[in-house]
């Protein structure tokens, strides 16, 4: 049950699917998945097939059964991703320094794919105390406190793995003015970092204005919008706007991605973006496809 609970939560996110909208599509209450999430309770059989279809993914990738079968053959040597994500929440919340800090450095041991560490263990993880946040399961000082520390540990990699030195492109991620969360954009720019991109992180607190003028200064092939907020989406297409204004920016390609675009299909489209990316993994993908068709285009 936790498996499968596990599960749709991820692939709910790997759609942009709220809650709200996937009980919307299925025609049940939002109480319903709610409890699907946190493992009280499974679907029937026919209900399962309508997630499965709805989630563009079969039951068995649903259920876990895939994982749970590859994991099983591939031997102990191979780290359970979920396991190592579960502890990673249990200390974080208990909140004994000594043991997060022990559990980080096991981490760093186990040499991870960059892609398997961000995707698969801090951003999950990370999306469950949000969650417990905003559930009022956690005060606001723990959720902080756990943010300092994902940030603390992803600046950490930054300085310690090998940057993959490279021409494949230039790439800038940064955080709509007034927003506070900045783990899943910095994760982005890292993960850029390691397939060969040159890449320009320039956080958050930063106004509209200072941004288009790094833009214009990088000229960057890909910039990355990082939003939470809905209060903050005017923001994103003022800045979307100045940078289609911009004659040197004509080839720079748009991605966002945040909790703010989760269950909005085509907001993206109509803020003038040309591309959303849903989770880490999709967005390196949508990333490389954006500059593969400008490669097209010009040739």
């Amino acid at each position: 049950m936790k498996q499968f609970a596990n599960q749709l939560k991820h692939y709910r996110k790997r759609q942009g699917m709220s809650q709200k909208s996937l009980a919307k599509a299925l025609g049940v209450g939002q109480t319903t998945i709610a409890n699907y999430e946190t493992g009280l309770r499974t679907p029937h059989t026919q209900l399962l097939t309508k997630l499965a279809t709805v989630l563009g993914v079969s039951i068995d990738d649903l259920m876990g059964r895939m994982a749970h079968e590859e994991n099983h053959l591939s031997g102990p040597e191979t780290p359970d991703l979920e396991r190592l994500e579960e502890e990673l929440l249990h200390v974080l919340l208990k909140g004994d320094t000594n043991e997060v800090t022990r559990h980080l450095r096991h981490i760093l041991d186990l040499h991870l794919p960059l892609s398997s560490l961000y995707e698969e263990v801090l951003a999950p993880c990370l999306f469950k105390v949000g969650d417990l946040w905003e559930s009022g399961q956690i005060d606001v000082f723990t959720e902080h406190y756990i943010s300092y520390t994902a940030e603390t540990f992803i600046g950490h990699l930054m300085q310690s793995r090998p940057s993959h030195m490279g021409s494949t492109g230039k790439f800038m991620g940064l955080a709509i003015e007034g927003e506070m969360h900045v783990i899943g954009i910095k994760m982005l720019s890292h993960l850029m970092t390691d397939r060969g991109w040159q890449t320009y992180f320039l956080g958050n607190n930063l106004s509209n204005g200072l941004a288009l003028k790094a833009l214009v200064h990088q000229i960057p092939d890909v910039v990355g919008i990082s939003c939470t907020s809905t209060g903050h989406l005017a923001k994103v297409r003022d800045l979307i706007e100045a940078i289609k204004r911009e004659e040197v920016l004509r080839g720079t390609k748009i991605i966002v991605g945040g909790q703010a675009f989760c269950g909005e299909n085509d907001l993206w489209k109509s803020l003038g973006a040309d591309a959303y990316g849903s989770d880490l993994n999709q967005s390196v993908s949508k990333i490389e496809a954006l500059i593969n068709r400008n490669e097209v285009n010009h040739e």
